[in-house]
């Protein structure tokens, strides 16, 4: 039994080891866009000063917390969003840092926060509420302007573990020593089709489908 315990010791602290580890943050760029009177959607930046970063833009996360751009953030740690082996430093969740067991809940704003990323990125017209709506996933009592509120159930209403989150990071800055800003990089992806779905797309298609019912209701009830 003894020997167990240490084996499964062994193996958590790898897994803290490959799914966490402490890097440089460098925000080089303020976003773009402001909406609202916020700047939105993506900042722009490297990771450990890398030449040729991958990723290279990063998303604010966290409405409440504020950090000057340009900066450098030398104590941020790195977690996955994978169901089992993520959100081990994040700033959102339950648990206290380095745990193994963030709840379902944490893992569903991670995720879905992952999502509309993805669909930011998709649909630039509508980065200003879809950034609000990221942000109030993690803090409900951001205000919601615009489509926000539209995002957030077109979000709340995916299925997500349709989605491959293998490329979203989550960069959690711990100077001093307390979870302070947070930013998310990367994208989810459809595991069918390795593409992200675009809201508008499909909410326009739904549009046309209930258009054609009534036409063709309307087209029997003039042959009757």
């Amino acid at each position: 039994m003894k020997n167990r315990n240490l084996i499964v010791s062994v193996l958590l602290v790898l897994l803290l080891a490959f799914s966490a580890s402490a890097t440089i943050l460098n925000l080089t760029n303020l976003p773009a866009t402001t909406y609202a009177g916020y700047y939105v959607g993506t900042v722009g930046g490297n990771i450990d000063g890398s030449p040729n970063p991958d990723p290279a833009w990063f998303v604010c996360n966290d409405f409440f917390s504020r950090t000057p751009v340009p900066s450098t953030l030398e104590d941020v740690w790195l977690s996955d969003v994978i169901i089992g082996t993520g959100l081990v430093w994040a700033k959102f969740v339950d648990q206290p840092p380095g745990s193994r067991y963030p709840t379902d809940e944490d893992y569903d704003k991670y995720q879905r926060a992952a999502i509309l990323m993805g669909w930011m990125l998709d649909n630039p017209a509508s980065i200003g509420p879809i950034q609000f709506a990221i942000w109030n996933l993690f803090a409900p009592a951001t205000p919601d302007p615009g489509d926000t509120s539209l995002w957030i159930s077109m979000v709340m209403a995916e299925d997500r573990s349709l989605y491959d989150y293998s490329k979203v990071l989550v960069l959690t800055d711990y100077a001093p020593g307390n979870r302070n800003q947070e930013f998310m990089a990367g994208r989810a992806t459809l595991i069918e089709t390795g593409e992200v779905p675009e809201p508008a797309t499909m909410a326009m298609l739904a549009t046309g489908i209930l258009a054609i019912f009534f036409i063709r209701r309307r087209q029997r009830r003039a042959l009757e």
